[in-house]
């Protein structure tokens, strides 16, 4: 959990996600190497009042990417059998949904949710279930001020 306080920051002027160096919530400032960057390009002053701040919830993906505010997840799952009519079957279930602070913690938000046996079910949240702070059937296929379109059921 030592990542739990990193963040990025997604200018919506450049339109431009970088990483936080360092920031002072005081003067609403902060110092950020954008992904355009090199080594040697010295770090942007930015005001964060431009721009959106995502804190990194020090999980990380089934990749071992880690995962902040505003990442676009999808998890799928095959591990469940049903039994329907005396015939089984593997239940295939993939959701689409944002990574949010909701009162007390990081949440899954699910977009799009289809199930083979259901189909298409509601909007929800749900915690991020982990193993050993790997969230084990989630993927990170984007962030929702990059890749808007991935949540094209939103």
């Amino acid at each position: 959990m030592k990542d739990r306080f990193r963040y990025k920051f997604w200018d919506k002027t450049t339109e431009f996600m970088g990483d936080v160096v360092s920031f002072d919530i005081e003067s609403d400032l902060a110092m950020v190497r954008f992904s355009y960057a090199d080594k040697e390009t010295p770090d942007d002053e930015v005001d964060l009042s431009k721009g959106v701040l995502m804190q990194c919830t020090g999980l990380k993906d089934k990749n071992g990417e880690l995962i902040y505010e505003g990442d676009i997840y999808k998890s799928c799952s095959y591990e469940k059998i049903r039994i329907v009519d005396n015939k089984s079957f593997k239940e295939y279930s993939e959701t689409i949904g944002t990574v949010e602070w909701v009162d007390d913690g990081f949440y899954m938000i699910i977009r799009s949710q289809i199930n083979s046996y259901f189909g298409e079910l509601p909007s929800t949240k749900q915690r991020i279930y982990t193993e050993n702070g790997i969230a084990v059937y989630d993927e990170i296929i984007g962030n929702k001020y990059e890749n808007p379109e991935l949540l094209k059921n939103d």
